[in-house]
């Protein structure tokens, strides 16, 4: 058998499958016409993906653009004193909720850094409105405290009040604890 013969034997068994083959024959024309059309159509298909992905690609850019212009810079802390009174000489009474009574600010907060004589904290939470997001205070001698505070520890949290800018003392202040937070949350 010839290759030609196997050709010939093989297109005759196919016509003889094909569902079409009883289907008008198209002209050339006709074929070129549809062509032209599928091809079109595939074209203009792409068109909105194309414009799609673009308009996608400029939200993202203006969306960076302003989120870089308004990102808030470096957090500035907002610095407080000690009171300057002699614990030796200093009477405090039981704490309660109005112990807080003048007290401008109120923060739960978390030791980031200590260095210098200040320990620098990041607000954790504020429970007085427009409460800062960071805090420095001055690293208290251990002698010269009402041991409210007696140092600070790099990740330690402590709950600090103070009336313009000077922390409130005898307990008012200090390391975290649920009693003192409960006392925060029912004075403020």
């Amino acid at each position: 058998m010839s290759a030609q013969h196997d050709d010939d034997d093989l297109a005759a068994r196919l016509r003889a499958i094909d569902p079409a083959r009883s289907a008008a024959r198209l002209t050339e024309q006709e074929l070129i016409r549809m062509s032209n059309q599928s091809t079109a159509s595939v074209r203009r298909s792409r068109r909105p993906i194309a414009i799609t992905i673009g308009a996608l690609a400029g939200a993202v850019a203006v969306g960076a653009a302003v989120f870089a212009l308004t990102a808030p810079g470096p957090v500035e802390p907002v610095a407080l004193t000690l009171t300057e009174s002699d614990p030796a000489t200093s009477m405090c009474m039981a704490l309660s909720p109005q112990s807080f009574d003048g007290a401008d600010l109120a923060v739960d907060a978390v030791v980031v850094e200590v260095g210098d004589g200040l320990a620098t904290l990041d607000v954790t939470r504020g429970f007085t409105p427009d409460a800062p997001a960071r805090i420095t205070l001055p690293v208290p001698d251990a002698m010269a405290t009402d041991f409210s505070f007696t140092g600070f520890e790099q990740g330690g949290r402590y709950l600090v009040a103070a009336s313009d800018g000077v922390v409130l003392s005898c307990g008012a202040s200090g390391e975290y604890s649920p009693e003192l937070e409960q006392l925060y949350d029912e004075a403020f």
